[in-house]
């Protein structure tokens, strides 16, 4: 941990939380925490070439990689409803694979933007819901990216009256919300 520490330049400020490394019995959230290091390395990089004058942490909670940028330049962060944001979460984990192996779940968030952004998400699924039960037609929302459409499924998951399910091709896909 020290030499990945010596090796990051001097301007880089770095905080982060590392949980304890079981050496005798490695199992894949050790091996996780071992690379909030080197995921540091890689964030503080995409940061630099993004020219963006922020600080981030880097925690594990549970097998989620979480990143918390915060700084001057936050709100570049969330501009256009967060998609640099959206960006480097959507980058960290593909990043992240050719070391472990597999896809690790990457969160970022800066300023609490994913709760703001989660609620945003139930709050429309909800009146998608009503205006579905109050008109008996399918309403389509608007593409998103797939922990976008979770949330929606997440939300409207209990409710009885409507279904919902995603369509199209590629990464962003629309759902569908419509009478059960």
């Amino acid at each position: 941990v020290m030499e990945v520490m010596r090796r990051l330049p001097a301007p880089v400020s770095v905080s982060m939380t590392l949980l304890p490394v079981s050496v005798t019995a490695p199992n894949v959230a050790s091996s996780l925490d071992v690379l909030t290091v080197p995921l540091m390395v890689v964030v503080e990089a995409v940061l630099d070439l993004a020219d963006l004058d922020t600080e981030a942490r880097v925690e594990m909670r549970g097998e989620v990689v979480w990143i918390d940028l915060s700084g001057p330049d936050e709100d570049l962060l969330l501009e256009d409803s967060g998609q640099l944001l959206q960006s480097i979460q959507h980058l960290m984990p593909r990043l992240m694979q050719s070391d472990l192996g597999r896809v690790v779940t990457c969160v970022a968030d800066s300023g609490g933007f994913r709760e703001y952004h989660a609620e945003r998400l139930r709050v429309q699924a909800v009146e998608a819901a009503e205006a579905v039960r109050r008109d008996g037609r399918a309403i389509s929302l608007e593409p998103m990216n797939p922990p976008d459409r979770r949330e929606v499924h997440i939300a409207l998951a209990e409710d009885p009256a409507v279904d919902t399910e995603s369509s199209g091709r590629g990464y962003f896909k629309r759902i569908t919300v419509r009478p059960a």
